[in-house]
């Protein structure tokens, strides 16, 4: 590790969601600097969102797929969006 330091930052914590089984109520973090500009965004929702698009895999067992899979194809994600299933 070349530098550390200790930093001041500023944590804003809000609520985001439709409610929906898609887009369901939940608390996101956000990490600002001094300067008005955004550090980090911590939703645990786009971590999962963005593993999906860039697999192109919709689990089998994923609740309300059908519209999960409209709003994926939307955004324009790459792949084929499949179901994962075990192997018979």
């Amino acid at each position: 590790m070349k530098q550390v330091e200790v930093i001041k930052i500023i944590r804003v914590q809000w609520p985001r969601g439709k409610g929906t089984e898609v887009d369901p109520c939940r608390t996101v973090l956000q990490y600002w600097d001094f300067d008005g500009n955004l550090v980090w965004e911590d939703d645990a929702l786009a971590v999962n969102m963005q593993a999906i698009i860039v697999s192109g895999v919709v689990p089998a067992g994923c609740p309300d797929r059908e519209a999960l899979v409209e709003k994926i194809q939307a955004i324009g994600a790459p792949g084929a969006i499949e179901d994962e299933s075990p192997a018979s």
